[in-house]
């Protein structure tokens, strides 16, 4: 989580406090299944838009895939969430593989970027603020 994310998550913030909201704010990512070209030795990349699906080397996430917990967490958003107000709480977690979008039926039509849209939409990074008061029996 970097970039434009901390930024989002840094907004967020600071809405809530101003509202007065006392809480925790859970940071969920998730994965998307990408269509890449290359191999384990030379890297992957995403694959040409035009690319028949079939001829994708790879479908998967093999960067987030590899990152362990530390890793995922970059300077960036470490410092944001060490700074936080402690009236809140910021909980993150690695979520996996929950599609929002279903991917396309894999036909000889379908295409690297058709496919690689989707996958762009599944792999995002949610936000939950969770009050204080609120009582939760299941994790949203």
């Amino acid at each position: 989580m970097s970039g434009e994310r901390v930024r989002r998550l840094q907004a967020t913030l600071d809405h809530l406090q101003a509202e007065g909201f006392r809480g925790r704010v859970r940071v969920a990512s998730f994965v998307g299944d990408f269509c890449l070209s290359g191999s384990a030795n030379t890297g992957y990349k995403l694959a040409r838009d035009e690319l028949s699906f079939r001829r994708c080397d790879l479908i998967g996430n093999p960067f987030e895939d590899g990152l362990t917990a530390a890793q995922r967490q970059l300077p960036e958003s470490a410092s944001l969430i060490a700074s936080a107000d402690a009236k809140v709480q910021i909980e993150v977690r690695a979520e996996g593989r929950k599609p929002v979008s279903g991917y396309p039926p894999q036909t000889d039509k379908l295409t690297a970027g058709e496919w690689n849209r989707i996958a762009a939409r599944n792999n995002r990074i949610e936000f939950f603020a969770i009050a204080a008061d609120q009582q939760m029996t299941t994790p949203p």
